[in-house]
């Protein structure tokens, strides 16, 4: 058990640190995500995953939450049609999100 807490909590973090470098031996593919999402949400750690909380006021959403690859909106784990439902052009960006390791 706290095994998989110390494994989740370290992927979060290299997450987050893949997220907020700008520089350093990122791949441009993980560099331009981490830009793209900056440009959108506020990411925020969690124990087990990560929060998206949309930068636009205007959001019909509040909160994206991904934790072991299951993506969940507003407390709702939604499909990825529901997602793309829900999120329009931005649920390619949370699916990314959702594959990181």
């Amino acid at each position: 058990m706290v095994k998989h807490w110390l494994i989740r909590t370290i992927t979060a973090g290299v997450l987050l640190m893949a997220l907020h470098t700008s520089t350093g031996a990122q791949t441009p593919a993980s560099s331009d995500l981490g830009t793209r999402l900056r440009e959108r949400y506020d990411v925020v750690a969690l124990q087990q995953g990560v929060a998206l909380v949309p930068r636009d006021s205007a959001s019909s959403v509040r909160m994206i939450q991904v934790v072991d690859g299951v993506v969940n909106v507003d407390g709702e784990t939604l499909t990825g049609q529901q997602l793309r439902d829900r999120l329009g052009s931005d649920a390619d960006l949370v699916l990314q999100v959702s594959y990181l390791s």
